[in-house]
C-alpha cells in the first residue's frame, strides 16, 4: 500500500514543522549554544549535541541558511574540542579566534570542513 499527499499539503505540514522548530527547539539550542560559549566550560558534548540538533531541524524545517551555518558551527566545535583552535568571545559580542596557522584558515579554505 502506497500513501501519496498533494503538494498543498507538504507544504502546510513543512509550514508547521518550521513555526515548532523556530518556536520551540531552536530557541532552546542557542540558549545551550550561547551558555557554554559565555562559560567556556569545555562541555563540548552538549554544545556539539545542541549545533547537530540545530542542524537536523533546519535541515527538515527547510531552512538552507541556517542549516548551513549550524552545520559550520558544528564543524568549529569539533576543532575546538581537539584543541586545534580556541575562539574567545569577545564583551562586545563578536569573537577572537586563536589557532595554527593550518587550523581555522584550513578550516575556512575549506568551506568549514573538518579535512582528517
Amino acid at each position: 500500500m502506497t500513501f501519496q499527499l498533494d503538494q498543498a499539503t507538504l507544504q502546510s505540514i513543512t509550514q508547521e514543522v518550521r513555526q515548532c522548530f523556530l518556536e520551540l527547539d531552536a530557541p532552546e539550542y542557542m540558549k545551550i549554544l550561547e551558555r557554554g560559549l559565555e562559560n567556556r566550560d569545555g562541555d563540548f558534548k552538549s554544545l556539539l549535541r545542541a549545533a547537530h540538533s540545530l542542524k537536523g531541524g533546519a535541515g527538515v524545517s527547510e531552512l538552507p541558511s541556517l542549516h548551513n551555518l549550524a552545520h559550520k558551527l558544528e564543524d568549529l566545535l569539533q576543532i575546538m574540542e581537539k584543541g586545534e583552535v580556541q575562539v574567545d568571545i569577545l564583551p562586545t559580542g563578536g569573537c577572537q579566534c586563536n589557532c595554527p596557522a593550518t587550523g581555522f584558515r584550513r578550516f575556512l579554505r575549506q568551506g568549514g570542513r573538518i579535512i582528517s
